[in-house]
C-alpha cells in the first residue's frame, strides 16, 4: 500500500509539474506588458504623455471581432486586443494591438474618449468597480461575512492610464455592472456611476463603429 501510495505521490508530482509548465508557458505568450512599454516610449519620443489603453479580454473560443484570414492570430482559447487611445496636437488617434503584434493607427473623428478621460482622470484613479453583492456584509464571532455573486468567463476589462508623472492600471469584471430581479446587486447602480466605466461605454462604442468601418492593416 505504501508502494503504491508513493507511486501514486509520483505520478500526481508529474502531472502537477506538467500542468504548471503548461500554465507558464500559456502566460507568457501575453506580450500585452511588452506592447504597452514600447507603445509609451514612442509616444514619449512625440513629447506625449497622456493616453491610456484598455484590454478586453474573453475566455473560450468566440472570437471578439471579425477579422479576415490575413489579420487571422492564433489565441491559445483566450481572445483579447488592446486599444490604445491618445491625442498629438489636434488629432485624436486609435490603435489596436492583439497577441501577435500590432495594427497601422488610425486618426478618429470621435474626440470624446481622450476627452472625458482628460476630463475625469482624478476620479477614474480613485474609483474601483465593486463586486457583485447580494446583501449587506454580516459580522458573526468577530468575523466578516460577505455575500457576493460571481460568473466565471465573463467579459474582462484592464485599463493603463497615463497622464505626465502619474501611471496607474485598473481592471474590473463586466458581470459586476448587471443585475437582476431575483437576485439583485446592491452595486448596479454604484458601479454605473463610476467615471471608469462610463469610460469604458464610450470606448466601446468607438471601438465598434472603428471594427466596422476600417479595414485593419498589420504592422510590417
Amino acid at each position: 500500500v505504501i508502494a503504491h501510495f508513493k507511486k501514486m505521490q509520483k505520478y500526481i508530482f508529474i502531472l502537477f509539474f506538467i500542468i504548471s509548465n503548461f500554465t507558464f508557458a500559456q502566460e507568457s505568450k501575453d506580450e500585452t506588458e511588452t506592447y504597452i512599454k514600447k507603445f509609451r516610449k514612442e509616444l514619449r519620443s512625440k513629447n506625449i504623455n497622456t493616453f491610456f489603453v484598455v484590454k478586453h479580454i474573453q475566455y473560450g473560443g468566440i472570437s471578439i471581432t471579425n477579422i479576415d484570414e490575413k489579420n487571422y492570430c492564433a489565441n491559445d482559447g483566450v481572445n483579447y486586443r488592446m486599444y490604445a487611445f491618445w491625442k498629438d496636437k489636434n488629432d485624436y488617434w486609435l490603435k489596436v494591438f492583439d497577441n501577435c503584434g500590432g495594427f497601422i493607427a488610425t486618426k478618429l473623428e470621435d474626440k470624446e474618449a481622450e476627452k472625458f478621460y482628460i476630463e475625469n482622470f482624478e476620479k477614474i484613479k480613485l474609483e474601483e468597480v465593486e463586486r457583485y453583492k447580494l446583501k449587506q456584509d454580516s459580522i458573526s464571532n468577530g468575523k466578516t461575512y460577505s455575500f457576493i455573486s460571481m460568473q466565471s468567463h465573463s467579459p474582462l476589462r484592464y485599463f493603463w492610464c497615463y497622464k505626465d508623472s502619474t501611471v496607474f492600471k485598473k481592471v474590473f469584471n463586466k458581470y459586476n455592472l448587471t443585475t437582476n430581479e431575483k437576485s439583485p446587486n446592491l452595486n448596479y447602480t454604484l458601479n454605473n456611476n463610476l467615471s471608469l466605466v462610463k469610460l469604458n461605454i464610450i470606448c466601446e462604442k468607438i471601438i465598434e463603429k472603428y471594427v466596422k468601418t476600417e479595414n485593419l492593416m498589420r504592422e510590417q
